[in-house]
This record gives C-alpha cells, structure tokens and sequence, in this order.
C-alpha cells in the first residue's frame, strides 16, 4: 500500500519515497523474523522490539524527508499507520490477535480513503483483507475470534490515523 500511495501522490518520486516505509515496515521485519525463526511472524520480544525498531526508523526518515518537502505526506501518513497497527496489535499480544489480518484490513482502509470514491477498488481491498484473515484461520494460526478482531483493530486504527493526518 506505501508503494500505491506514494504514486497517487506524487507520482513516480511519491513510489520512490514509499519504498522506505515499504522496507522497513515490510520487508526488513519479515527477512529478520525468518532469519531467526524459519517462519515469517515474530514470536518473541526481541523480534518485535526489533520489528518495530525498523518500522520506526522509517517513520523518522520519512519524518524527515517530508519536514524537507521531498515526499508526500500521504506517504508519511501510511508509514505512521503501519507502525501504530504494529503497537495496537503488540499491546494486545497476549490475546493473539493477527498481526496480518489487522495490516491487511489498515491498507484497505487507507486504499479507500487515497483512492475514493471507487467502490470496486473499496470492494476489491476489502475481500483481499478478508482473504488474509480467512487464510490466518485455515492454516491454524488464529481462530476466527482473532482474526476478526485484527481486521477491526487495523481498518480502526490505520484508517482513523491516516485520515487524521492527511
């Protein structure tokens, strides 16, 4: 999603910008989670101290890059999303509550809110998150009750934060 819209911003410079948030929110946690576990979710405190270690310093230099008007703010405003989904679903750790379906459902909002009004585009995000959390339940990971509860967790939190920052 920081990829998307960076280039609904800003065009080609806005999906570059995007790509720090992109990485760091994204790509760096899931290679390290992996790279100490074999899988792809953090399980202990340290992995996600330092998950959310990378999501933050992606957050300080898109800080900083939008604060010198070289990125967009929407792109500023995904990447303060993605982290405080993060830390919602951190805060609620010892319920289980899936990290992937409350991401899942924080991009779809935020899709919805860049790209209104476009009600395929809306219906289209909002079955994919609901795919993400289906697959969460049917490969064992979390029950419905989990799932359900990541998706409301991220559409809440990303959408109210990005919308209050854009």
């Amino acid at each position: 999603m920081p990829l998307l819209v960076g280039a609904h911003a800003a065009g080609s410079a806005g999906a570059a910008w995007a790509l720090i948030p992109a990485i760091t929110a994204g790509v760096i946690p899931f290679l390290d989670a992996r790279r100490r576990t074999g899988s792809a979710g953090a399980k202990s405190r340290r992995q996600i101290a330092a998950a959310l270690a990378s999501i933050v310093t992606g957050l300080a230099i898109t800080g900083l890059a939008v604060a010198a008007h070289l990125a967009p703010l929407p792109v500023l405003a995904v990447t303060a999303a993605l982290l405080a989904i993060s830390i919602t679903i951190t805060a609620w750790r010892r319920h289980n509550i899936s990290i992937h379906a409350a991401t899942a459902a924080g991009c779809a909002t935020i899709g919805i809110a860049e790209f209104a009004p476009h009600p395929v585009l809306g219906a289209g995000l909002g079955l994919l998150a609901a795919a993400v959390a289906w697959s969460r339940i049917v490969q064992g990971h979390h029950t419905t009750a989990q799932s359900i509860a990541g998706l409301a967790a991220g559409a809440l939190t990303g959408g109210v934060l990005y919308i209050a920052i854009t």
